[in-house]
């Protein structure tokens, strides 16, 4: 039975001390706060003398606030079962951004507002997020909307998981963590960021492509992977200029679009998750006659 906080002893027993070397490194400080009944400082000052710190594998999961009390729960995104987060996983690896400032873990997405607009709800299935619109300085510019969350364990998830590396590696590891059933959500969301569906045509010919873009020493292995196993014939490209430079990967043909469209917007109709626009330009594409502009780029 529990003594009263104020009524206990200051001293600690063999039985406390034994009991918090065994459930310190694998439960935080405060599940041994509210189980020994010392306060949080108490139990850091004898955790230090005793050299105890929290296992890395774990440690996320017992910082900061209970997972109910998280705007976000963060073990949606520990054990990923849903579209929602897989998706969002997806167009965070395109568009989003991790920024910490003193105690503040800020993570999300900036996009333009009109696409927002359409995904929002896909957001607030998953909890409460702070949206933040941006007036553009030119007429041209259009304004644009910042998605953020604070929490430290989604935060630190996603940086064990390689998104503050994502212009340049791969993204095996994050989609090693998502369920085959829901990982052409994450596609979707990627292709909703950094995609590009194009057609154009005219009495001669008709072009059709989709082109995902991203920084000039971008990993694509996740992407060739996918092709590969969707049968999709693809080229690379990579672009210098003098104000920057970046590397494309693209699909030229009919088939290789409609391959992947049959991946990514499996189960669209129903579940409408994603941005309308890209859908209805995959469907002209596909439902387009064939007749097409030589494409001359080596095919891997």
């Amino acid at each position: 039975m529990l003594i009263n906080f104020f009524m206990k002893k200051n001293t600690w027993t063999s039985e406390e001390i034994k009991f918090l070397n065994d459930n310190f490194p694998t439960k935080g400080v405060k599940f041994c706060s509210v189980h020994l009944n010392y306060s949080i400082s108490k139990i850091n000052n004898m955790s230090y003398k005793l050299g105890l710190k929290i296992n890395k594998d774990v440690k996320i999961k017992y910082v900061g606030k209970p997972n109910n009390m998280c705007n976000v729960n963060p073990e949606l995104f520990f054990s990923i079962t849903t579209k929602e987060v897989s998706y969002i996983l997806g167009l965070m690896w395109a568009d989003g951004f991790l920024n910490k400032t003193g105690r503040s873990y800020n993570l999300g997405v900036n996009m333009i507002k009109d696409d927002i607009i359409l995904i929002k709800k896909t957001f607030d299935e998953i909890g409460i997020w702070n949206f933040f619109e941006s007036k553009r300085k030119r007429e041209t510019w259009k304004d644009q909307i910042r998605v953020v969350t604070n929490n430290k364990r989604i935060f630190n998830f996603l940086l064990e998981n390689g998104y503050n590396q994502k212009s340049f590696i791969s993204a095996d590891i994050i989609i090693s963590k998502i369920p085959e059933n829901l990982q052409h959500y994450f596609y979707r969301g990627l292709i909703d960021g950094d995609g590009c569906f194009y057609y154009k045509k005219n009495k001669k010919s008709t072009m059709r492509q989709l082109t995902i873009t991203s920084t000039y020493n971008q990993n694509w292995e996740y992407l060739v992977l996918l092709y590969k196993k969707l049968n999709i014939k693809f080229a690379i490209t990579k672009v210098v200029r003098k104000k920057s430079s970046y590397s494309i990967i693209r699909i030229s043909n009919k088939r290789g679009i409609n391959n992947l469209g049959n991946y990514i917007y499996n189960g669209y109709e129903i579940d409408n998750i994603g941005l309308h626009r890209k859908y209805v330009k995959y469907l002209n594409i596909i439902n387009s006659p064939y007749n097409s502009i030589k494409n001359t780029r080596k095919l891997f």
